[in-house]
């Protein structure tokens, strides 16, 4: 890991390969929490996610990925209370149609923000700092992280940042 600093902002550990081209073609998996964990985007009930508008526009902000950055494919997604993961594709394309990584992620947060701060007549962070991400290496694990995706509900019972545990 890499020591990071920024502005007024403590050292923190960056999660990123500091060599690693975030552009390289191939299958990352992301999760992007709220600032402080807090439940802003609906509730999980009788084991399914069940969005509040909030949620709704989280969804919609991820799916339109595609329409902003046309060497995105969305894979796995899910949004939970308080974070969302999902597996997205950079696909092999011209120079000028590439999109690295941090610039997908960025999009997403900015827009999500900006439409939820809006819809709750709010302002301030929606989003930690940063994200965690995970290029995918192999078959094998691109299964085991859909598997997890798709079964994140589930598991919301079990949570730590759950409030009703």
């Amino acid at each position: 890991m890499v020591l990071v600093t920024s502005g007024s902002y403590p050292q923190r550990r960056s999660v990123r390969a500091p060599a690693y081209d975030y552009t390289t073609p191939g299958a990352y998996y992301i999760t992007v929490v709220t600032e402080k964990r807090v439940c802003l985007f609906g509730a999980v009930q009788d084991d399914r996610f069940v969005a509040d508008p909030a949620g709704t526009v989280v969804a919609r902000i991820w799916h339109e990925l595609p329409v902003r950055f046309p060497s995105l494919e969305l894979d796995r997604f899910v949004v939970m209370p308080n974070h969302v993961h999902g597996v997205l594709w950079l696909t092999e394309t011209s120079v000028a149609q590439s999109v690295n990584l941090s610039a997908a992620v960025g999009a997403f947060k900015s827009l999500a923000s900006r439409e939820i701060n809006a819809l709750l007549g709010r302002a301030g962070s929606v989003w930690q700092r940063g994200y965690y991400e995970r290029v995918v290496r192999n078959e094998g694990e691109l299964t085991a992280i859909r598997r997890y995706v798709d079964e994140n509900p589930l598991r919301w019972a079990l949570d730590a940042d759950n409030p009703d545990r």
